[in-house]
């Protein structure tokens, strides 16, 4: 191929590249290549981590909020986990935000799932 043209479908861009712009990109695919292979190999180790989850569709607050798909996570190594201490965490970490402390509060009184997650 000696040339390339593309168009955007809007037609607000278009690309234009000759036979020298291919091949600077060709060689800059293929260095690419050999970079994520390389990064591949010296990826970093992620520890285990057990995480404990509450959720609710829907969330109605004593304040009259309305929160959607409410989440709270809590994450900690897998070694020291315990349940011990989880909900005084939560109720901690959001204790000066009432909108938050109330949401905390609510799906705490809501059944658990506990994952465990670990590098491969």
């Amino acid at each position: 191929m000696e040339s390339l043209v593309m168009h955007e479908r809007g037609g607000e861009g278009t690309v234009v590249m000759k036979s020298e712009g291919l091949k600077e990109f060709r060689k800059a695919a293929r260095d690419q290549e050999v970079e994520e292979r390389v990064e591949k190999k010296q990826r970093s180790v992620v520890p285990s981590v057990r995480m404990s989850m509450r959720h609710a569709p829907s969330l109605k607050l004593k304040s009259g909020i309305c929160l959607e798909s409410a989440t709270l996570v809590i994450v900690r190594p897998s070694q020291e986990y315990s349940d011990v201490g989880d909900d005084e965490l939560a109720t901690e970490a959001f204790a000066g935000s009432c909108m938050y402390g109330e949401a905390v509060a609510a799906l705490l009184k809501r059944s658990k799932n506990t994952v465990d997650m670990n590098s491969f």
